[in-house]
């Protein structure tokens, strides 16, 4: 499944092909591929449209980069013009896993899941960006920038673009190849290709982030059921009173009638008397 593999759209935006149907990223940025991750663990050797990344590297222009930087002074550097859109990157510090299970790497002391010791530059858009680094490799050492999207590190373009992060290795290498089946181009990283010796966790400082407290369901459901028994109750309470009420207000209008009848009697008794005495 491709959508679970890597977000990338098909190869090309030319008018009337399935990319241009798509949102199109907009570069606001240029950078270099080799300082960008990639978020997932595969990658399909071929776009949606079918085209192979081998090709699209192949189309892959290298001009001389107009810009200027410091650290670029004493050689050049290379513009890469893709056939597809420019990537879209973000910055994201991700959490160290066991490359074995996949489980988040903890400290044995306070048991808070560990984190890479900086925010790096990541992508969903693995396959453009392994066709970045291709080329970019192949002019080692000199350096090669490309256009990207920068997007903004805000908590909801990250649980956005970040939901399907899959890396094991903080997005180091990832491995080209189908899931089942058909062409399988092995696992990639750009640094052993061009001879550097891949970073490891233990060669970068770590942070700690406290991990929430599990949730205790039992507890929980305990506390929702007593609540419910105090809601009952409090409603049986308030519905005897609300009766008692009632009651207390017709015995009210009864005794009042009542004695109101013996008035009328006492009254009318009285009346009589008085007038067969005085005849």
């Amino acid at each position: 499944d491709d959508a679970e593999e890597d977000s990338d759209g098909v190869h090309d935006s030319r008018p009337g092909s399935a990319s241009s149907r798509q949102r199109v990223a907009v570069a606001n940025e240029e950078m270099s591929p080799l300082e960008v991750h990639f978020s997932q663990m595969r990658a399909n050797p071929h776009f949606r449209d079918g085209r192979s990344l081998d090709k699209a590297i192949e189309e892959i222009e290298k001009v001389p980069w107009s810009g200027s930087s410091p650290k670029d002074a004493d050689k050049p550097v290379w513009l890469l013009k893709a056939p597809f859109p420019p990537i879209e990157v973000m910055k994201w510090r991700c959490k160290l896993r066991d490359e074995a299970t996949g489980r988040p790497l903890v400290d044995p002391q306070t048991g808070g899941e560990l984190l890479d010791a900086e925010d790096r530059w990541f992508t969903l858009d693995n396959r453009r960006l392994y066709c970045l680094q291709k080329v970019a490799v192949s002019l080692w050492p000199d350096r090669a920038v490309a256009e990207v999207c920068c997007l903004p590190s805000t908590k909801v373009t990250k649980m956005r673009q970040l939901k399907k992060f899959r890396t094991l290795d903080r997005g180091c290498t990832i491995l080209v190849g189908n899931r089942v089946g058909g062409p399988m181009l092995g696992r990639w990283s750009w640094r052993e290709t061009a001879g550097i010796q891949e970073p490891t966790p233990a060669e970068s400082k770590v942070q700690i982030n406290r991990r929430r407290p599990r949730r205790d369901y039992a507890q929980e459901q305990a506390s929702a059921l007593a609540k419910q028994h105090r809601r009952e109750r409090r409603d049986r309470s308030q519905a005897q009173s609300e009766e008692e009420n009632w009651l207390i207000s017709w015995r009210g209008i009864l005794a009042f009638v009542l004695v109101y009848v013996l008035v009328r009697c006492v009254v009318r008794i009285l009346a009589v008397f008085r007038a067969n005495f005085l005849q």
